[in-house]
């Protein structure tokens, strides 16, 4: 971004246009979404655009942040250590509930996730979302299984996190697949690889 607004009516500009391009991305496509067109969609200059864009890639460069920003809050949030969740499997429980939900209710999130790859930008901060994710996912499970391997609780984590996001993508942003099912292996695949990480712990 070129800048932040910082009065009312700057913000309700910067608002109006990221809802433009939103809209524009999911009918038509990226390709489509020009910075002049999304400008016409908003109903203002294309220089009010350029006060903020530089180009439509910066445009989705902050859906993507701001939706990655969302999920690693809810991941926080989570923590056992700031939420009053007593077991493992109630913890990944609620965080697979409440990251579907963002995942369903993202505007432009198909787009986001289809440019990850074009934009190095996007790509970086993905990489450090997932390190970010990962690393809060290895502490909660530590929290609730302390004597388990460190290793394979990291690699557990680690796992978690790229089925859940390959699965919330085929099922819920490209629609592909029967998304019930899908999403219902997807937590028992998960509830799987938490066992295995709590039995050793049992069994001692």
């Amino acid at each position: 971004m070129r800048r932040h607004p910082s009065q009312a009516r700057a913000q309700r500009t910067f608002g109006t246009v990221l809802d433009a391009a939103v809209g524009l991305i999911e009918r038509e496509g990226v390709e489509r979404a020009t910075t002049r067109r999304i400008a016409l969609a908003a109903g203002v200059s294309i220089g009010a655009v350029y006060e903020y864009f530089p180009n439509k890639e910066s445009i989705v460069l902050h859906l993507g942040t701001q939706w990655l920003r969302r999920i690693r809050e809810i991941v926080e949030g989570l923590h056992p250590a700031r939420s009053a969740i007593a077991d493992l499997l109630g913890y990944l429980d609620r965080m697979l509930r409440e990251v579907e939900t963002l995942y369903r209710n993202q505007p432009g999130v198909l787009a986001v996730v289809r440019l990850i790859g074009a934009i190095p930008e996007l790509r970086d901060a993905e990489q450090a979302h997932d390190a970010a994710v990962v690393a809060s996912v290895t502490s909660a499970m530590r929290h609730f299984a302390p004597d388990a391997d460190a290793a394979e609780v990291r690699s557990a984590a680690s796992c978690m996190v790229i089925m859940g996001h390959g699965v919330l993508s085929e099922c819920l942003v490209t629609q592909a697949g029967d998304a019930a099912r899908l999403l219902r292996n997807l937590r028992l695949s998960m509830y799987a690889i938490a066992t295995a990480i709590l039995l050793p712990v049992v069994e001692r």
